[in-house]
Order: C-alpha cells, then structure tokens, then sequence
C-alpha cells in the first residue's frame, strides 16, 4: 500500500447507495481485515493488548483514493463515507454494534 498523506486527500463522499465490493481495514501493521461481498476472507489477528496507531478502511483499492475511513484512538483523519447505506450490514458483518 502506497504512504497516504492525510493533509492531500480531497475526495468527495462515496454516494449513500455506494456498496463496495471488497473493505480491506488496515493497522499500521498491515492487513487486518478483509471483506469480500459481505463475507470475511482475511482476519488476521493482533497480541490481546495491541493498539493500533490508525485504523483505515479502503473500499475498492488499495491507494489513497479509495480510503474511505481513517481514525487514530482520538481523531478522525478521514471520512466519506457519509451516509453509506452499506454501513449498517457491514458493522454487522464485522459484528459491531451488537
């Protein structure tokens, strides 16, 4: 994955009927998650006390252009996807919010 500088990404939000075919979440170690067509194919694990320093969401791609979400523990670095209707089923994939 190429260095993304987050002062430079300007890209508008994805529309709110926007589904993404492929969500890969990101650490600062490398792949963490990937999700294809709402099915998990990639969980790769941390240590139990790990705690990443950003996490990322790409829809679609991996370059700067398709991060779709990146926060660190206390900021919000990106977000577009807005009013994503795909959210909801993909929290639920991940099992968030329950």
């Amino acid at each position: 994955m190429e260095q993304i500088n987050y002062q430079t990404i300007d890209y508008p939000d994805f529309p709110a009927n926007y589904v993404p075919n492929v969500v890969e979440i990101h650490d600062h170690v490398g792949l963490l998650v990937k999700i294809e067509n709402f099915q998990i194919t990639v969980n790769n694990s941390r240590p139990e006390k790990f705690k990443p320093d950003i996490l990322l969401w790409l829809f679609d791609g991996n370059d700067s252009q398709h991060v779709a979400y990146a926060h660190t523990e206390n900021m919000v670095l990106i977000n577009r996807i807005g009013q994503l209707h795909a959210l909801s089923d993909l929290n639920e994939t991940l099992g968030i919010g329950e």
